[in-house]
């Protein structure tokens, strides 16, 4: 596995791959040490609207054009706001989990997603850090070479190196787990309800167990 990871210079609203072109505060984040590695993490919206299921005028036409993004991820979904999931986009396409009851959890994709809230990296973005596990895995904090590691630790390992930036950190990758359980929501946070609060709602569908998976 080789994971790459992006330390936040600044925490702001997205310059580019918005197509409602909305004005959002620019929300630095704690960085100590200038280095020319950082860059800028971009944020739509609020983690904390998207758990508290809070909407406003601006979610009805908030777009992210992910042909313009390096990566994005959080919630959205290209049909609109009512069947919003879990989201990723990469590679000029969105995924999202789908919460419309007519197909739920089917992948929905395309070009672009509505979303009430999400974390992009911007088309220029460069990583920082280059974190491998495998035929080092001893230099990365695993067992022994070529051995497996546990994902805290992965995340552990790339926080403590990328330190010096004092703000969030981002990973982008591909990683093979040798078990691994998986949830989704199973309605959109879009009814002014908090998720976590109301799990028999949002997670009424059972985790699903996976084994030797790649993600």
């Amino acid at each position: 596995m080789q994971a790459f990871f992006y330390s936040a210079a600044l925490l702001t609203a997205p310059a580019a791959g918005l197509a409602a072109g909305l004005a959002m505060p620019t929300r630095p984040a704690r960085s100590r040490t200038p280095d020319a590695r950082l860059t800028v993490i971009e944020v739509v919206g609020s983690v904390r609207d998207v758990i508290a299921g809070i909407v406003n005028d601006e979610h009805t036409h908030r777009v992210l054009d992910a042909t313009a993004l390096r990566a994005a991820f959080l919630v959205g979904s290209p049909r609109g706001i009512d069947s919003i999931g879990e989201m990723v986009c990469v590679n000029g396409y969105a995924y999202a989990c789908s919460t419309d009851p007519a197909d739920l959890h089917a992948t929905l994709s395309d070009t672009f997603c509505y979303t009430t809230g999400a974390c992009v990296l911007p088309k220029n973005a460069v990583a920082s850090h280059t974190l491998r596990i495998g035929q080092d895995a001893d230099a990365a904090g695993g067992e022994e070479a070529g051995g497996g590691v546990a994902w805290g630790d992965v995340c552990a390992s790339a926080t403590q190196a990328s330190s010096a930036a004092g703000g969030a950190v981002v990973y982008a990758g591909f990683v093979t787990f040798s078990r691994l359980t998986a949830t989704q929501i199973a309605v959109a946070p879009v009814h002014g309800e908090n998720m976590f609060e109301m799990r028999e709602r949002y997670y009424s569908v059972p985790p699903v167990e996976l084994t030797d998976v790649t993600v």
